[in-house]
């Protein structure tokens, strides 16, 4: 048979692949051996540019496609989050609260239960398109300033409820995308005389709420202000743009200036209340997460201490991830912690360096655990892996594995989401939830950049660990490979169907969950990681086709860094071989080429070293008198430099001018063994 590249070419020859001699032996090959494994890297042009092509394609239909299923392509989202914060500041003091404040923060946020209450109250096609009014208000933004700074001494950030609203002068309101008031909470003075109330005026929080307090009728207070308040009142109405909309609005003041203003729709409920309504689904797919993230903690730490003590275990390529995972959730607590500038700031840091720490040795441990195994029982699944560990960056094996995750990546987006999402409609059912992955997506613009991108590296990295290792775990416990992955692909599926709101999402979950396992079990770890990079890219980057638009600068900015890697990735698949050559030599003289090769092949690694100054005297003479002519250096044709100066005459005489372009592949992969 017909061997299908130059490597495999090479690893016919005399000692060209010592990993199959080594588990042919039942040794462990060495993590060096695996690296150095002569496996196929190299794609033929076609198939690259069929992949490259296949990642633009895909990459323009999601983000066309986003108009249709993305939260924040259906709401007014004019406003960027400075203008707001602006407009929130204003309010503030229009309220009385004047007082310079010591810090503040602010963010966007996502009415679950509204997008709930729609989904499961109206079923028809356009339901949707109430969203584009901004009232209710699907995605709002928040602000909060206190007089002092916040306390992020445990966590590091702050948020729209935490740390808690408990120091005097605090205040928080939240707006629509459109600006206009949703709600205001302010925390009064610890001192107060009792003869200072004076009667408050309520016109101005509906004038800022975008309402007319004449439509709207009094009724008993029934919400009760979270501070003390020497007045409250409320009122029943309706919504400007959505008569159908019964609302309930809530104020309370103290001493005439309002501590508390809230709409409250129908889907609303008391916050202690809703913590105790999570659904079936929701409740489900945490227990599964957590069990099996307690299962790779245990599973890991108890495997590493045995490697560790049989001496196995790739300990330099484990401190060499061990050092990246610090540094990425280093710059992943920078950009995503709140930061003030006093004392309490060493607590954070402190508390920062917990987490960082904790996942270092996370990223250490497993590795340590699974590693061992897999170079022994699995070892092409963790080449590319340990070359790109080594530092071979511009591996052939590299560049084809971050391709074809890229593809796959993608694939499963369009998959797992969009189709998820247009086919059921396809077929009359009423569109399903947009999608928008809060908190993930941050959608504050560049300013989320740092923090999407490190959370991207992060889960690539942390699913594919624990999707190796589980497969690990499974096989052990079932002795055979094909069930343990389909158990994995079991157990993957139902993760990513509890995700979807109906069951009409559970087949695209299904193939989602085929797309993933078929990556790791056909092309290993490395592949695995692109493929989840780049799925993530819609869970922490706002995906659009308008890159002009305020929120498109993180997306924009990430999808360049994506697409330089896929070019990357394309280019370095190559192995250097050129886009378009000629027609590759038959099945016979490939076996003679081969024949050539093995009797050349210490005399061709032998002129190698001498490649530079021949090329240089073949290019200066360039006739018969040059060192082309000599045939004790017959093997300077199979040296790929030195056959790229031979003239035609010359190369024929050892090769036909077909075979110049495999030689060069066949000869490169020799010198590399």
């Amino acid at each position: 048979k017909r061997p299908a590249s130059a490597l495999q070419v090479a690893a016919a020859l005399p000692g060209g692949d010592p990993l199959a001699a080594a588990l042919a032996a039942g040794e462990t090959p060495s993590p060096e051996m695996v690296a150095a494994a002569p496996k196929q890297g190299g794609l033929r042009p076609a198939i690259a540019i069929s992949l490259l092509a296949s990642f633009l394609v895909m990459i323009t239909v999601i983000c066309l496609l986003s108009r249709g299923t993305m939260l924040y392509r259906k709401v007014p989202l004019n406003k960027s989050p400075d203008v707001l914060r602006d407009r929130a500041t204003e309010l503030v003091k229009k309220f009385g609260y004047t007082q310079s404040p010591g810090d503040s923060a602010y963010g966007m946020g996502m009415d679950r239960e509204y997008l709930s209450y729609v989904d499961n109250t109206d079923p028809s096609v356009s339901r949707w398109d109430k969203l584009r009014t901004g009232q209710p208000a699907a995605i709002y933004f928040w602000y909060r300033q206190t007089p002092q700074a916040f306390d992020v001494t445990w966590g590091g950030g702050v948020y729209e409820f935490s740390p808690a609203q408990d120091l005097p002068g605090m205040t928080t309101l939240t707006l629509d995308t459109l600006g206009r008031l949703r709600s205001f909470y302010a925390v009064p003075p610890q001192k107060s005389s009792a003869g200072e109330s004076t009667p408050p005026d309520w016109s101005p929080l509906f004038v800022e709420s975008g309402l007319d307090q004449t439509k709207f009728q009094p009724v008993p207070s029934i919400w009760t202000p979270p501070h003390e308040a020497s007045d409250r009142a409320a009122w029943e109405g309706s919504y400007p743009d959505h008569p159908e909309l019964k609302i309930h609005v809530e104020a309370a003041a103290f001493n005439g200036r309002p501590v508390y203003f809230e709409i409250l729709d129908a889907w609303d409920q008391p916050r202690q209340a809703e913590l105790f309504l999570a659904r079936f689904r929701d409740r489900f797919l945490l227990v599964l997460l957590l069990s099996v993230f307690i299962t790779v903690l245990v599973g890991s730490a108890l495997l590493a201490l045995r490697n560790v003590k049989l001496g196995r275990g790739d300990r330099k390529g484990a401190f060499r991830l061990a050092a990246f995972v610090l540094v990425i959730f280093f710059l992943r607590w920078l950009f995503s912690s709140h930061h003030v500038a006093n004392e309490l700031e060493a607590l954070n840091f402190i508390s920062g360096v917990q987490t960082v720490l904790f996942w270092t040795v996370f990223f250490w441990v497993v590795y340590l655990a699974f590693e061992p195994f897999v170079r022994r029982r699995w070892p092409s699944r963790i080449i590319s892996w340990s070359r790109l560990l080594a530092g071979g960056f511009r591996d052939p094996l590299v560049g084809r594995d971050i391709l074809i995750g890229a593809v796959f990546g993608l694939g499963t987006i369009l998959c797992n989401l969009y189709l998820a999402n247009l086919v059921p409609q396809w077929f009359g059912y009423p569109p399903g939830i947009p999608w928008w992955d809060f908190p993930g997506t941050q959608l504050e613009g560049l300013r989320s950049f740092g923090q999407g991108f490190t959370n991207q590296v992060f889960a690539a990295l942390s699913q594919s660990f624990i999707l190796l290792f589980i497969l690990l775990l499974l096989f052990i416990v079932l002795r055979r490979e094909r069930v343990a992955a389909f158990v994995l692909w079991l157990i993957l599926a139902t993760a990513l169907s509890l995700t979807h709101e109906s069951i009409v999402g559970m087949p695209f979950a299904i193939i989602s969950a085929l797309l993933v396992m078929w990556v790791l079990y056909r092309y290993g770890l490395l592949a695995l990681i692109s493929a989840l990079f780049f799925l993530h890219l819609m869970i922490f980057f706002p995906i659009t086709s308008d890159f002009l638009a305020w929120y498109a600068a993180d997306y924009v900015l990430a999808l360049i860094i994506c697409v330089a890697l896929v070019v990357f990735g394309f280019y370095t698949s190559l192995a250097g071989e050129p886009l378009f050559r000629g027609a590759l030599p038959d099945e016979r003289g490939y076996r003679a080429l081969v024949e050539k090769l093995a009797v050349v092949r210490p005399r061709a690694i032998e002129f190698a070293r001498e490649d530079r100054v021949r090329r240089h005297d073949c290019r200066k003479r360039g006739d018969a008198e040059g060192d082309c002519n000599h045939d004790e250096h017959g093997a300077c044709a199979f040296v790929p430099e030195v056959a790229n100066s031979f003239t035609p005459d010359c190369a024929h005489r050892w090769i036909e001018p077909s075979e110049i372009s495999i030689v060069r592949s066949i000869t490169r992969a020799m010198s590399a063994s």
